[in-house]
Parts: structure tokens; C-alpha cells; sequence
């Protein structure tokens, strides 16, 4: 499916950065430029059939290792089977980013600190991954005035974001189990949804790759790490003026996993002007500091005293001033912020489960791994068994001969060659699991009177 068009060495133990890409040549200089200073050695890009020189573009670049197919976008998980793939194969044993050109990491204080010092804090402290939020900018001008030049800064044009209070916080039933909504997408495309509505505002775009590890959707979950004390946003750059172009051309693509989405983004976009500043509320960018001051991501003082230990010891002269006002900056902050017990307790289910999944991935009560996999498979032969697949079959079917529904509706008819746990990710991601919810609702409902009936005799 995926064709290697580069012949080039990789190197072990680099810091890579993996991205599928189709027509956006326009965004490549600046998203190389910004990765490459912020200390990626290595970017291993997919190309989808690209018309506007992308492709060759990539090609031109010493460290960007080209693939390419015409596979369909839409089948292949949103990309994340290629990316996948290619990690597993070339990026095992490293720290990899998974992104897209529009994504921009940002972690703290990372004006100063490359991510080879962000690593290397993380593997001294046992990390596996970073947790952040997915976080939209936008310019103060209308929409369709925002005009970008390929090799601007995307923090320039679009240097505004909505304010904490505009996002909420909840526990999810996905790994990582703190879900984040809101922000600029949800109140002018979603604002029917409720303060839970739109797209999911949490990201794990740098994790420690190895054989074990896999994301579930997309790269907002995955299965269960070792997650950093510190957390980074995924600033996101959507917003310009080609945007409305871009939605048209997705959604007569047809080739989206969720085409249902772009076609809120045309009826948002169905006016003269569009307008996402938000006077009086909107934040502008500061750096990581501003991010850290508007609550938009959070740092522990032991990190920061290793990472400007780190950076002190290699020119003490240049970065101790900046330590000693920053860190002032910082401890004065982590004494105001103080949680409540009311939020505490709003989010204990999601903290909860995060304990759990430390403690099963690091403690004492992990099996061994061919007793998991022993156990996923049976699951699997279970699964085929349940009622409620039978009880849908009808119904899946005609949605899938209808075109609402894709081939993984049919549980009946999985792809060949997908793992045990490939397996298991289609089965719940399936239309099968929310059309048998009834089902499944009613059969509790009957076996819960059959208990009582039965204590009662």
C-alpha cells in the first residue's frame, strides 16, 4: 500500500516526527522550519496522491523520508494506519511526534529547552508520553481576510485562542480518561451540542514508541502509558483564508472518516463574513509562559528546575537570569492555584482511572503478555456469539448498501491481516456497539429481575 521513494539511513534512538499530507505544499516550509529548530532529526512523510508539488517538494529535503500511495484516506483510519506502520517499522525505541502540517507543538518553556532536553527528562523520569490540549488559533480579522504566505509564521497570522473557561474537563472512557471540549469549533460549528458537543480538544502527539504501543482514535487516546507530570498544547492552525476552499474540497472528496464534520464547517461558513475573535475574551499567544499563565497547559517545579539545571550547565551565563525570574514567575503561580474539592471530585472517575492504568502498566499485578493476548482473542470468539450482532445484522447492512455506514459496520466481515487488538478497536468503533445499546439495556434490565426474583424465593 505504502511506497518508500527515499533511500535514506535512519538513525537510532533520533527524535522523528511522523505526518500524512496531500495538497498543503503551502504549509510544508514553515511546519520543517519550526520542527527542525525545535529538534526533530528525522520527519518520515506519507503522501496521498498529492497534485500541487508536494510531493516533489518533500523529496528536495535531506531529512524527510518520502512515502506515497493512492490508497483511500477515509479507509485507512484517517491516515493513522500509514503513520502506524511506518512508526512501528522505522520509529521503535524513539520518541515520535504524530501530526499533521497544521499542528504546532508547544510545551513548557520550550523558547529554551529543545525537545531532545524535553526527552531526556522524560526518560529520567520513567515518561512514555505527553498529554495536552488540542488548541485552536485564529486571527482577530474576519476568516476570509486571514491571508497566509507559505514560510510565515502560523503564530503571526493567527495569534489569538479561545480562554480556558470556554473548554470543560471530563473523564472519558478512553485512555487517557480526561477528555477535553470546546474552544473556537465548538461555539460556531457545534453550538447545538451542548458545553460536550464537537470535536475532541485532547491530544498524545509525543509518546516513547515500542511494539506495545498503539493509538485508539486518531492520536486523542491510546492504550495505556506512563503519562509526564508536565502538559503540552498541539496549537492548531486551521483558520485562514483558504479554509472554506478546503472544506468544499473534503467534503466533495468524500474521503473523511467523519465527512459529517465538514459539512457543519459549510454551514458555519455560510455567511459573508466570519468572525472567531472574541473581544474582551480572546488570549494572545505568549509563548509557553503565556500558555502556562492562562491555564492552558501546567509545569511542576521539579521539571523545570531539571530542565534549567540542564541548560544552566551548558551556559550558565545565558539562561540562569531567565531561570531565576521565571521560576519566581512560576512558584508564585502554583501557590494561587489551588483546586477545590468540588473539582477535584468532578474529575476523580478520570484521575481514577489513570492511577489504574499506572499501576497495571507499571506495578507488581501486570500478567504476562501471552496471557493478555490470550485473553483479547477469547474475547474476540465471545463477541461473535453476542445476540445483539444478529439482532443487527439486517440493519447494518442495508446502512452500509445505503453508503452510511463503511465495511467496519460489518463485524461479520472484518478486514484480513488486522492483529487481535486491531481487531478489537474495529469491533467497538463499529455502528454495531451504539445500534445494540437497546438491546444490551434491555437484556440488563431482564437479568436484573431474574436476580431479584430469584432472592426473593
Amino acid at each position: 500500500m505504502l511506497n518508500r521513494l527515499t533511500d535514506k539511513d535512519t538513525e537510532p534512538g533520533a527524535i522523528k516526527a511522523f505526518f500524512c499530507i496531500k495538497d498543503e505544499k503551502y504549509r510544508l516550509p514553515y511546519f520543517l522550519d519550526y520542527y527542525r529548530k525545535l529538534g526533530v532529526d528525522e520527519f518520515f512523510a506519507i503522501d496521498n496522491d498529492s497534485t500541487d508539488g508536494t510531493l516533489e517538494y518533500l523529496l528536495e529535503q535531506k531529512d524527510v523520508h518520502v512515502f506515497h500511495t493512492t490508497a483511500s484516506y477515509r479507509d485507512s483510519n484517517a491516515g493513522r494506519d500509514w503513520t502506524h506502520e511506518v512508526s512501528k517499522r522505522y520509529g521503535l525505541g524513539c520518541w515520535c511526534l504524530t501530526l499533521d502540517t497544521d499542528e504546532f507543538l508547544v510545551y513548557p518553556y520550550s523558547e529554551y529547552c529543545g525537545l531532545k532536553d524535553l526527552c531526556a527528562y522524560l526518560d529520567a523520569k520513567g515518561y512514555e508520553g505527553m498529554y495536552g490540549i488540542f488548541l485552536d488559533h485564529y486571527a482577530q480579522q474576519p476568516l476570509e481576510q486571514t491571508f497566509y504566505q507559505p514560510g510565515q509564521s502560523v503564530f503571526e497570522v493567527c495569534p489569538y485562542y479561545d480562554p480556558p473557561d470556554n473548554y470543560v474537563a471530563f473523564s472519558g472512557k478512553n485512555f487517557p480518561h480526561i477528555q477535553i471540549k470546546g474552544g473556537v469549533r465548538q461555539r460556531l460549528f457545534w453550538p447545538d451540542g451542548g458545553e460536550r458537543g464537537g470535536p475532541a480538544q485532547r491530544k498524545l502527539p509525543l509518546i516513547k514508541n515500542d511494539e506495545r504501543f498503539q493509538y485508539l482514535y486518531s492520536t486523542h487516546s491510546s492504550n495505556e502509558i506512563r503519562l509526564a507530570d508536565i502538559t503540552g498544547v498541539l496549537a492548531h492552525f486551521k483558520f485562514f483564508s483558504s479554509f472554506a476552499e478546503f472544506v468544499d474540497r473534503e467534503v466533495e472528496g468524500d474521503d473523511r472518516k467523519n465527512p459529517q464534520d465538514y459539512m457543519r464547517y459549510q454551514d458555519g461558513l455560510d455567511q459573508e463574513l466570519t468572525h472567531l475573535y472574541l473581544p474582551g475574551q480572546s488570549r494572545e499567544f505568549r509563548g509557553s509562559v503565556g500558555y502556562i499563565e492562562d491555564h492552558m497547559m501546567c509545569c511542576t517545579l521539579e521539571a523545570f528546575d531539571w530542565l534549567f539545571h540542564r541548560l544552566c550547565s551548558r551556559n550558565y551565563d545565558q539562561f540562569n537570569p531567565v531561570r531565576v525570574e521565571l521560576r519566581e514567575k512560576l512558584s508564585q503561580k502554583l501557590r494561587q492555584d489551588n483546586l477545590s474539592f468540588a473539582e477535584v471530585m468532578k474529575l476523580w472517575p478520570a484521575i481514577a482511572h489513570l492511577q489504574a492504568g499506572m499501576l497495571s502498566q507499571h506495578g507488581k499485578r501486570r500478567r504476562p503478555l501471552a496471557e493478555r493476548e490470550a485473553d483479547i482473542v477469547g474475547h474476540i470468539e465471545s463477541v461473535k456469539h453476542y445476540k445483539s450482532i444478529a439482532f443487527t445484522r439486517r440493519l447494518r447492512w442495508y446502512l452500509f448498501n445505503k453508503g452510511y455506514v463503511d465495511r467496519k459496520a460489518l463485524l461479520e466481515a472484518l478486514p484480513e491481516g488486522l492483529t487481535e487488538r486491531e481487531k478489537i478497536r474495529a469491533i467497538y468503533e463499529s455502528v454495531w456497539w451504539d445500534l445494540a445499546a437497546g438491546y444490551r439495556l434491555w437484556g440488563r434490565f431482564v437479568r436484573w429481575i431474574r436476580h431479584k426474583l430469584k432472592r426473593e424465593k
